[in-house]
């Protein structure tokens, strides 16, 4: 199956120039392309014109994501990371995915949510506007929300606002962090690691640091979830390792950092 999903993101500070915009985009296509053959086929993955290599669906990535927006158990054996775009309709697209998984494996998984911003001048805003959330430990019902009543419809600092009133936020507060440095350099933060890896489109998964990619069917993501928990149940107890460390010690402590 073809990556289904909106076009990598541009540079951290959401300004590059449009003909920029216009290469990436052209890059991951072909970036995804070769992905495909990679998995399909037997050949390692290359990279396209431009571009780092394609991340290997065989590795595993150290991809750190103790600052992140989550959703599910801190001490989850499975981490499935979500690199988002509030403006991507493949990431909505996959959002109820998200909350079946979850349903579906209570107690033993967890959703990290990162931006990718792949369509800054509509979701930058959401994205600031989600860690301002976050701020007061209500990121799972902005989340939600985001997606229910603003996609699509409405991504205005106004709207956002109004749903952090809705939401019984202080909306004072939230504005300030909204509009500050620190959620502005989270979501950067976020775009770094995310293309230090060699990630691109949005969605852009990472299960245990395996990459995956697409708005795809939930059965693929069982796979790999069923795969990796396998793996996490077989380390408990081993060399010290819990439920609540094997994310850091294991995933990260042993994942590459490049693609």
């Amino acid at each position: 199956m073809f990556f289904v999903g909106c076009d990598r993101a541009p540079a951290p500070d959401a300004r590059v120039a449009v003909l920029e915009q216009r290469v990436d985009a052209l890059t991951a296509r072909l970036e995804r392309v070769e992905q495909m053959l990679a998995v399909h086929g037997s050949a390692a993955p290359k990279a396209a014109h431009g571009a780092g290599p394609a991340p290997d669906p065989l590795a595993t990535y150290a991809l750190d994501v103790s600052d992140d927006l989550f959703v599910g158990p801190a001490a989850a054996l499975v981490t499935v990371v979500k690199a988002q775009d509030y403006a991507c309709p493949f990431s909505a697209k996959a959002e109820p995915t998200m909350a079946q998984l979850l349903a579906r494996y209570p107690g033993k998984l967890r959703v990290v949510y990162k931006d990718l911003l792949t369509r800054p001048e509509e979701s930058t805003v959401a994205a600031h506007a989600a860690c301002a959330a976050h701020r007061q430990g209500r990121f799972a019902a902005f989340n939600d929300a985001l997606w229910t009543r603003a996609f699509a419809k409405d991504m205005s600092a106004a709207m956002m606002l109004t749903l952090a009133r809705d939401l019984k936020l202080d909306v004072a507060r939230f504005s300030t962090d909204m509009n500050g440095e620190a959620c502005q350099q989270a979501v950067e933060n976020d775009m770094r690691a995310i293309a230090a890896i060699g990630g691109g489109g949005t969605p852009t998964f990472y299960i245990n640091g395996r990459h995956f990619t697409g708005a795809q069917p939930i059965e693929k993501f069982e796979t790999l979830v069923d795969e990796e928990l396998k793996k996490a149940e077989q380390r408990m107890g081993k060399d010290g390792v819990t439920a609540a460390s094997y994310y850091q010690s294991v995933v990260v402590a042993g994942g590459r950092t490049t693609p």
